[in-house]
């Protein structure tokens, strides 16, 4: 068999060709370098892994034209500092079992050769030990220029025209407000994973955010996100077969739309790891209202060989060697924590709840239940299913007790407001009669369906009715809160909104949407702020507007636990039958659920 010789490149009629070293440098770029909160990221970790104590962003226009990252870490060596622009050349690792004990943040080398891939770069660095320190140029992936040049203890890496040699990447970047919202987030969660490093972001020569170094936590997430919301959170630590955990859980009277708040580490290293958020969701149980996430902060510290931190490009995600023991660890620290908060001896159900819990799954293996269980939206990790019959139940549910389960349904035929109201239980579901069959209504579902299609509705007409307040409401928000707020405030005033800047973290709310009635406006801005620059990037405009309106919707309308009299209830079942679509609310929950008479008497045997 004649033998291929791989070194004497393609032939000139080949189909398959080697790829010029700039075009293979802005492929592989690719993977690192999304956006510019990628350089920063990439920037700040080599900084972080360089002993840094003071690390300073500046950006231009979101970052899209200038970037430049000063820290006062350890600085390199004139020798060293050209090498750093190769690609896989890194000073962190020496030898293949070094992979498999990873201590530092960046470790692939790839950080410096894939901005300058993509951007002009100009290193400027000094170790402690020399007398002066050098500069590199480098742009289209090649080291330009390198000279020496006076410069104090550390690095400056100043990035210029980001994308310009790839402007088609350029053209997927969203607006400026939006780039900027992602470093504000990302320094947001630099600053909480390392509290004694003094962390400061100027945008346009404008002072975003600062967080000067504390000595813990607690004291950390106070800087960050004010006094008020921290008010009521507990600190804690554990330790657990040589798993360290350290974290600060948030008051249980504090919840919001999304995950973003529940901030998770892995020696130093921010990840995304659902079964670690699954754990702190459990933690908080039936603290948290269904459908809202708690916010903590969330350290461990993993022996670094039980650790996989080589399994994403961009590092947010790791493998644990033993992920339920780092499961099990944050759930009973946070339960502990909240069991201190709350003063009870459990944070999560009571033992006799528990056990009627695990009986009744039991027995819905034979009587479909009223009321499935229903898992904290976004929570992909499954629960524990240890506990004797349960998995078995769950199995045979899942089998064969499909057909008699309660149909998700719309407008029963006659429509709502043809039920006969019968009553309400558990103070948030309507028991209503129909010729065969029962009808259960979820109150809030229905009601936030009614007040979006009003809220859509007025917005399609002009204007979103407002409702002045007699005092205006001064609300705090944190760096990334406010960078979303002042860029849409012409888009919060066509929704009924009336605010304006009151300080550097303060804004004057004068007017909210009439539908919020008594509803505090403090929450809802703050659940607004959360979810502005997530659905600005992600989504249609027509989808970013429903996300909105939703949840001003969610904040308007009747909640879980609030009795409703007969003729409330009336006029709720009569606004459904005037929508167009009431079979589900904004967030994709089902308005009511049918049950026939067959399927009732069958659970009776009859």
């Amino acid at each position: 068999m004649r033998e291929l010789d791989v070194t004497a490149g393609p032939a000139p009629s080949g189909r398959i060709l080697v790829l010029p070293e700039i075009l293979a440098n802005q492929i592989a770029a690719g993977e690192v370098i999304e956006r510019p909160a990628s350089v920063v990221k990439e920037l700040v970790e080599n900084a972080l892994d360089a002993g840094a104590r003071r690390i300073v962003v500046e950006l231009e226009d979101g970052g899209t034209r200038l970037i430049r990252v000063t820290d006062d870490g350890q600085g390199m060596t004139a020798e060293d500092a050209p090498l750093a622009f190769l690609r896989h050349a890194t000073s962190k690792i020496r030898g293949q079992d070094d992979l498999w004990r990873i201590d530092t943040l960046g470790f692939r080398g790839e950080a410096l050769p894939s901005i300058a891939a993509v951007a002009a770069v100009e290193l400027t660095t000094r170790n402690a030990q020399a007398p002066t320190g050098v500069v590199v140029r480098a742009e289209g992936g090649r080291v330009l220029d390198v000279r020496e040049a006076g410069a104090a203890v550390g690095t400056t890496v100043t990035v210029r025209d980001l994308f310009a040699p790839v402007p088609a990447r350029r053209k997927f970047l969203k607006s400026l407000q939006t780039e900027l919202g992602h470093v504000v987030e990302l320094l947001t969660r630099v600053s909480l994973g390392a509290p004694r490093v003094h962390v400061r972001l100027v945008h346009q020569g404008r002072e975003v955010a600062v967080h000067p170094p504390v000595a813990t936590l607690a004291d950390r997430a106070r800087q960050v996100f004010g006094a008020d919301r921290v008010r009521g959170g507990r600190a804690f630590v554990d330790e657990r077969l040589g798993i360290t955990i350290e974290g600060f859980a948030f008051s249980p009277h504090l919840s919001f739309a999304t995950a973003r708040y529940v901030y998770q580490y892995v020696n130093g290293r921010p990840i995304r790891d659902r079964a670690l958020q699954h754990a702190v969701a459990e933690g908080y149980a039936s603290l948290v209202p269904r459908g809202r996430w708690p916010g903590a902060i969330v350290k461990l510290g993993v022996p670094p060989a039980d650790v996989d931190v080589n399994v994403h490009p961009a590092k947010h995600e790791v493998r644990f060697r033993l992920a339920h023991v780092v499961h099990d660890t944050v759930l009973d620290a946070v339960r502990r924590a909240l069991a201190g908060a709350t003063g009870r001896g459990d944070a999560g159900e009571a033992p006799g709840v528990a056990a009627a819990l695990r009986t009744y799954a039991l027995r819905a293996v034979a009587a479909p239940a009223l009321f499935p269980a229903a898992t904290r939206s976004g929570a992909s990790a499954s629960a524990p299913t240890d506990t004797p019959g349960v998995a078995e139940a769950d199995a045979a549910a899942t089998a064969g007790a499909a057909p008699d389960a309660p149909d998700a349904c719309g407008a029963p035929r006659g429509g709502f407001a043809s039920l006969r109201f019968v009553g309400q239980v558990f103070r948030g579901y309507l028991v209503c009669e129909a010729t065969d069959r029962l009808v259960l209504i979820d109150q809030h579902a229905a009601h936030e369906r009614v007040a979006f299609e009003r809220l859509r509705a007025q917005h399609a007409a002009g204007a979103i009715e407002r409702q002045a307040l007699l005092l205006p409401l001064a609300v705090d928000l944190d760096p990334g809160q406010c960078e979303a707020v002042t860029s849409h405030l012409a888009d919060l005033a066509a929704l009924g909104f009336e605010i304006e800047p009151f300080g550097d973290r303060t804004f004057l709310v004068r007017a909210v949407p009439a539908l919020l009635g008594d509803d505090d406006p403090r929450l809802l801005l703050e659940d607004l702020a959360d979810g502005l620059a997530e659905v600005g990037s992600q989504l249609s405009a027509a989808e970013a507007l429903a996300a909105v309106l939703g949840r001003i919707a969610c904040h308007s309308v009747i909640r879980v636990g609030r009795g409703l009299a007969a003729p409330e209830a009336a006029q709720l079942l009569v606004d459904l039958d005037a929508l167009t679509y009431g079979s589900n609310c904004p967030h994709g929950r089902p308005v009511s659920a049918e049950f026939t008479r067959s399927q009732i008497e069958r659970m009776f045997g009859r």
